[in-house]
């Protein structure tokens, strides 16, 4: 201790003040860098400070005081900043995981999304009687209203989605695949499905060993029911159908199968699952599976039925019979009537080949022979599938289906704010002012809405929203949704978010408006760019300093060490336990160390220049 103060007081001012400037540049520089690495601005919704006790904090929800969280109440747009005992005489939110407490849980719902707010993050809903819906075939999710009965081609329900597979592994259970790239393809052979990338297009280059997404998850197991999905999931196993009643079973599969070697027990696969039962409903096989029998289309009605074959009777009657009553049926001869493929059907409302059906167009109201595929028809692009639009509805009838009336002074008209399950049309007199329906009073939409997509809807083909609050957005070159006003970019970041309106031609060009926009991204993004390079630049220059910094101290202070060794010599404890001082001192040259604290004093200089 006695020779470290010797040391002290012996080392130059000029040294030590060198030494404690190159330590503090040191510290500042190390300081600097780790600030430039941590986030410049306060966590979203914090920005304004933290919420006080008993203060709403429905939508800062994490930036309550230190001690307190945010408590919603239940049923309410409504949360306080609370802890766990009681405050100011209010009652502690006690057992809040309890509905009848009144309260809920941060847990709970604080990270959850806002109605009609996107939730594909959070996967959960603030409001009670909301749910997250994800997008079929997209990564988009909202907070929707709950609904009894989710059964939406469009909308994965809540609980369907969130459990889906991740990639490359099993989804012979789940049926669906996390990461929208990839989807759920089964096995020919084995009953086994995998979740692969889409652009492998596993389906179509290998169809031998793979089943296409949508082809096989709703076909029967072996051995089970098959009669209403006429399929099963492995290629061994077929659906045969009972020859006395109406059940099927996906039984082993036979060689060259024909129904008449089964001993009329059973029925063969591609024997019946076309053709339609006696007296049973053709309007969409178009052919009977018992001989003697024909598919009769009614001229009233508008649908076939299998009734037995008279050929004197269709000849006599060019081609019509008559029925129970004031029934008449076209014979199977006469459907020559029908369309051809992709012609028009408005009027003959039949297609000819079987394999086709007549599609209505809900936006033009033509009609046309399509392809159509048995029990897997799904409406595209706003065309209804065959036998949900042929028959108009009566006066005042439901015509939510067939958008159409019978009497020619009736139109079909919509409920407002009406929507999903309790979407109701019906076939109401037209007038001259249409008072019933004109105006932003009127309790319903005048004839045209038809043509509009529902919110959140596919609105590609209608390119209009039947909510007023909802605008029709373009996600890509080929999809469009009708999301909440002026939110496209948060429901859809990635998306065109491009008006999609029935004025709005299929590729808009560039208008000063949306040019100045598309100039303003492109300098928010170069700015970002040169934001990071500055930062990057900094971290580098600051690293380098740091390390400069700290050589040159570690110089500093092993040339001070040394020079008092020269002077005072090495110090050490003997065997006794003494100390002494070995090396004989050498003599003091002041210009020496004059010129040796000049040349520290510059060297240090030079580099918290440079830095």
């Amino acid at each position: 201790m006695a020779h470290s103060e010797a040391m002290a007081e012996h080392t130059p001012p000029a040294r030590r003040s060198m030494l404690a400037l190159a330590l503090a540049l040191l510290i500042h520089v190390v300081r600097a860098t780790v600030s430039s690495m941590a986030p410049s601005s306060p966590p979203q919704g914090c920005a304004t400070g933290a919420t006080l006790p008993m203060e709403n904090c429905f939508q800062t929800r994490e930036c309550c005081t230190d001690g307190f969280e945010c408590f919603k109440k239940t049923g309410r747009d409504y949360a306080q900043c609370r802890n766990s005992a009681s405050i100011m005489g209010w009652p502690a939110p006690t057992n809040c995981s309890d509905p009848e407490a009144g309260w809920t849980c941060p847990d709970e719902w604080v990270g959850c999304s806002d109605r009609w707010q996107g939730c594909a993050w959070s996967k959960c809903c603030v409001q009670e009687d909301f749910g997250c819906y994800k997008k079929v075939g997209s990564p988009v999710a909202i907070c929707r209203p709950l609904r009894e009965g989710c059964d939406s081609a469009e909308w994965s329900c809540p609980g369907t989605w969130e459990h889906c597979t991740d990639r490359f592994k099993d989804c012979i259970e789940s049926k669906c695949c996390i990461d929208d790239s990839f989807e759920c393809v089964k096995h020919t052979q084995w009953h086994y499905a995998q979740c692969r990338p889409k652009a492998y297009a596993s389906c179509t280059k290998d169809p031998g060993h793979w089943e296409c997404a949508g082809s096989w998850e709703h076909c029967a197991r072996p051995h089970g029911e098959c009669s209403d999905s006429k399929c099963c999931t492995t290629s061994k196993f077929g659906c045969f159908r009972r020859a006395e009643n109406d059940t099927a079973q996906c039984l082993p599969r036979v060689d060259n199968c024909q129904s008449d070697s089964l001993n009329g027990s059973w029925v063969c696969p591609g024997d019946w699952k076309h053709c339609a039962d006696k007296y049973a409903s053709c309007t969409d096989s178009k052919c009977c599976a018992n001989a003697g029998f024909g598919c009769f289309k009614s001229l009233e009605a508008q649908q076939g039925e299998c009734r037995p074959l008279d050929a004197e009777a269709c000849d006599a009657g060019h081609g019509v019979v008559s029925g129970d009553g004031d029934e008449k049926w076209l014979c199977p001869s006469a459907w020559s009537d029908c369309s051809d493929k992709f012609q028009p059907c408005g009027d003959t409302k039949c297609c000819k080949d079987p394999n086709f059906g007549c599609f209505r167009n809900a936006l033009t109201g033509e009609a046309e022979c399509r392809e159509y595929k048995e029990n897997d028809c799904v409406e595209v692009n706003g065309w209804k599938c065959p036998g949900t639009w042929e028959v108009c509805a009566t006066d005042y009838g439901n015509c939510r289906d067939s958008l159409c009336c019978e009497s020619e002074n009736f139109a079909c008209k919509r409920r407002r704010n009406l929507y999903g399950d309790k979407a109701l049309a019906s076939c109401r007199p037209t007038s001259a002012s249409d008072s019933d329906c004109d105006g932003p009073v009127a309790h319903w939409l005048c004839p045209g809405w038809e043509r509009c997509s529902e919110p959140m809807e596919d609105c590609f083909a209608t390119r209009c929203c039947m909510d007023s609050d909802f605008t029709c957005y373009k996600e890509t070159e080929h999809k469009a949704s009708c999301l909440p006003t002026g939110r496209c970019l948060t429901e859809v970041p990635s998306g065109l978010c491009t008006e999609w309106s029935l004025t709005t031609p299929s590729s808009p060009p560039t208008t000063a408006g949306n040019a100045a926009a598309m100039r303003l991204q492109q300098e928010e993004q170069e700015k970002e760019v040169r934001l990071l390079g500055g930062v990057v630049f900094g971290i580098t220059i600051g690293a380098v300093c740091a390390i400069s910094l700290l050589g040159v101290a570690v110089a500093m202070l092993w040339r001070h060490l040394k020079e008092q060794e020269r002077k005072y010599g090495k110090v050490h404890a003997n065997d006794g336990g003494a100390i002494e001082i070995t090396g004989l001192p050498r003599p003091f040259e002041g210009s020496t160390t004059h010129d040796t604290s000049n040349a520290n004093a510059l060297g240090a200089a030079g580099a918290v220049g440079i830095c």
